[in-house]
């Protein structure tokens, strides 16, 4: 109707529309302007709960692919691929950054700390500084050290050997035995000279009766003495070896297990000379440079965790710079937007009081305290989360896992060093010492493979024997799932 007026009668009609159009122009746009400040805070509200909902699919997937069944089947599918090519494709990963290894040491340790007792933390740290870093080229191993720790696993089945502990005891009691009897026939002795001496010169004899048996007396005085003093050198020394035992724990059983680790001719001789050569087949030839090791399940799943871990730390570096030259750049553009020179001086101090907090160095460091924080459980998950968020930017939240993975690692490292089952893997770290003191070597290329490989197939049994091995020169490792 309104536009029929309008053609019909345009002049009358335009007067009468034109202000209730602008009127209701108005209403429509301040409903606008209201819907606009609701629908901003709905969506202020919902974007933290996206990336919430996105952070909880992230957790269920990665507490699957944390598990030592997903790393198993991950390692056999890769297998099952290359198993028609000539060059296997094995796990390759790459470990360069010494730094970050320093940073996971520190983290474990940190948790160990919180979380173990005093000798439990001992091994963690000991088990990552004797063995991994070792391993890792970020120290030279020493066969003196590898020695030591093998003469103290002789005294330790010394002391803790019961038939050996009986003929020592055996051994003392005779000893004793031997010198009361001696003290008694020199008594009877005296004796018989008494009732055969006259009453004129029995109190000289009794007089000397009394010396001898003074002296007698004082010398069993000093033999006690003495062997009260061999007892307590023997308890200083029990003492001494303990206190050893206790720092060393898994590394003494190099010899205790020495039964188990048989050469590879015995272990052909073992198999009725039936040496299967295709175990070999897909053994990479040492190379200078190449660290080599040897373990079942339990070492491949600590390898999988220690690189996970790896992993998300280096993503917190990437991610510091990241927002570091993002910074940058926003401060670059606040420059340039300025009006004066005067302000551009004015705003040139507080900009350069802030340039080492926005580096990237100093926005990981400030994660890496939150993390810390974290393990030692000064913060809450959440907290660090939100943290995260803020210091990292949203896609952080492949980092709020990193409590689960360090827990996680920190218990195989603990279940490794504590135990000496050949599930645990403990057994295969003490034949990478009995290796390395059977034939002397200092340099991971200097232990024979064929042998080492063999002695570790008799201890992984059915579950497979992996093959890790470190290149110092690329710097990176390589696992495999022998056959």
């Amino acid at each position: 109707e309104i536009t029929e007026h309008v053609k019909r009668a345009p002049r009358v009609a335009l007067s009468v529309v034109l202000p209730r159009l602008k009127q209701k122009d108005e209403e429509w746009r301040k409903a606008r302007r209201d819907m606009n400040r609701i629908w901003r805070e709905v969506y202020k509200d919902n974007y933290y709960k996206s990336l919430d909902h996105r952070s909880f699919y992230f957790k269920q997937i990665d507490k699957k692919g944390l598990s030592a069944k997903s790393f198993l089947g991950e390692i056999k599918q890769s297998q099952e691929v290359g198993s028609g090519k000539e060059d296997s494709p094995y796990l390759v990963f790459s470990l360069g950054r010494q730094d970050i290894h320093q940073d996971i040491l520190e983290v474990v340790g940190k948790s160990a700390a919180n979380k173990l007792m005093e000798g439990a933390e001992a091994r963690v740290r000991k088990f990552f500084q004797i063995f991994l870093h070792v391993f890792l080229g970020l120290k030279k191993r020493c066969i003196e050290d590898v020695r030591a720790r093998a003469r103290m696993t002789t005294k330790k089945e010394r002391k803790s050997d019961p038939e050996k502990d009986k003929d020592y005891l055996n051994l003392r009691n005779r000893s004793l035995s031997k010198e009361e009897e001696e003290a008694k026939d020199e008594d009877e002795e005296m004796k018989d000279m008494n009732d055969e001496e006259k009453e004129s010169v029995e109190t000289k004899t009794v007089g000397e009766d009394t010396d001898e048996g003074e002296e007698v007396a004082k010398s069993n005085r000093e033999k006690g003495e003495k062997v009260k003093d061999a007892e307590d050198d023997d308890e200083e020394e029990d003492t001494e070896e303990e206190s050893d035992d206790e720092d060393h724990d898994i590394w003494q059983s190099v010899h205790s297990l020495s039964t188990e680790f048989l050469p590879l001719k015995t272990y052909a001789e073992a198999k009725n000379g039936q040496v299967d050569d295709i175990m070999f087949s897909s053994y990479p030839k040492a190379q200078s440079g190449v660290h080599v090791f040897y373990g079942n399940l339990s070492c491949y799943v600590f390898f999988r965790l220690y690189q996970k871990l790896y992993e998300r730390l280096l993503k917190a570096k990437n991610l510091a710079n990241e927002m570091s030259k993002r910074e940058e750049e926003v401060d670059i553009n606040r420059d340039q937007d300025s009006n004066s020179a005067g302000q551009t001086t004015e705003a040139e101090a507080p900009i350069a009081e802030k340039e080492d907090s926005k580096s990237a160095d100093a926005i990981y460091k400030k994660f890496m305290n939150m993390l810390i924080q974290l393990v030692e459980e000064s913060i809450d998950t959440s907290k660090f989360e939100d943290d995260c968020r803020m210091l990292l930017g949203t896609n952080s939240y492949e980092l709020y896992t990193l409590e689960k993975v360090v827990e996680k690692l920190l218990g195989q490292v603990q279940s490794i060093t504590s135990e000496s089952s050949t599930q645990t893997g403990a057994r295969h770290l003490a034949l990478m010492e009995y290796e390395c003191l059977r034939t002397g070597a200092e340099n991971w290329e200097d232990i024979n493979p064929l042998d080492y490989l063999g002695n570790a197939s008799c201890l992984s049994g059915e579950e497979g024997c992996f093959a890790f091995f470190y290149s110092t020169k690329d710097e990176r490792l390589t696992i495999a799932l022998l056959d």
